[in-house]
């Protein structure tokens, strides 16, 4: 049996919100509420001697994740180099979740490695939108999203709003200035902070998902 232990009380939201990339108090609040519940439900220890037959998929975790709807990408570039001698990012928003992800590149023309790392670690998406930059509608882009069957669109020139990507880009970029400003940390180290604060995202209730985590609505 699963045992369940009483909370003896809630914790304040207030330390919080440096922890999840210094969001307001009402979204941190929002966040206990939605990540801090006790679990419920037995843990089915599967161990038979004897095999048997199973109707449904037992390996799930080796079976490639699909990205139901459609997965938004674009690269930003930072005017200083990181410590570690990255200088443009490549940033994935899949849309129905929200979820983020970001690959840290020295060079823009590497970002179809950043590609394979978020079908490796994310999941494969259905359908791709990108803008007509070179290195994302090049030959090695088109070939990764050939061999995953991802269906690649592009954005129409000037129409930089039909890529919800560019958006939140914007909302990192200012986040990260408002968080290397508060912690006053050298500039070189963005390339930590970015990490930081896309995690802080990604596990921060928003009202657009019921108030759920953008982790939750992708893997549940």
């Amino acid at each position: 049996m699963c045992r369940r232990n009483p909370i003896l009380e809630r914790p304040e939201a207030a330390p919080l919100t440096a922890r999840l990339g210094n969001c307001p108090e009402a979204i941190a609040l929002k966040t206990i509420e939605a990540t801090t519940q006790l679990r419920d439900g037995n843990i089915d220890m599967d161990q038979r001697e004897i095999p048997r037959m199973n109707r449904q998929k037992r390996g799930v975790p080796y079976a490639q994740r699909r990205l139901e709807g459609r997965t938004d990408s674009d690269t930003f570039f930072s005017s200083v180099k990181s410590i570690r001698g990255f200088k443009c990012v490549q940033l994935f928003v899949h849309l129905m979740t929200q979820y983020l992800w970001i690959g840290l590149l020295r060079r823009e023309k590497d970002n179809h490695g950043a590609y394979q790392d978020f079908i490796r670690e994310v999941g494969t998406p259905n359908i791709l939108l990108t803008d007509n930059a070179q290195s994302q509608v090049g030959t090695k882009w088109r070939e990764i999203s050939r061999g995953n069957l991802t269906q690649q669109r592009c954005s129409a020139p000037c129409k930089q709003n039909q890529n919800q990507s560019e958006r939140k880009i914007g909302d990192v970029k200012r986040r990260l200035a408002y968080s290397l400003f508060a912690s006053q940390a050298p500039l070189v180290f963005w390339c930590y902070c970015i990490q930081f604060l896309v995690t802080c995202l990604n596990v921060t209730a928003r009202r657009p998902l019921n108030w759920r985590t953008a982790t939750k609505a992708l893997t549940g």
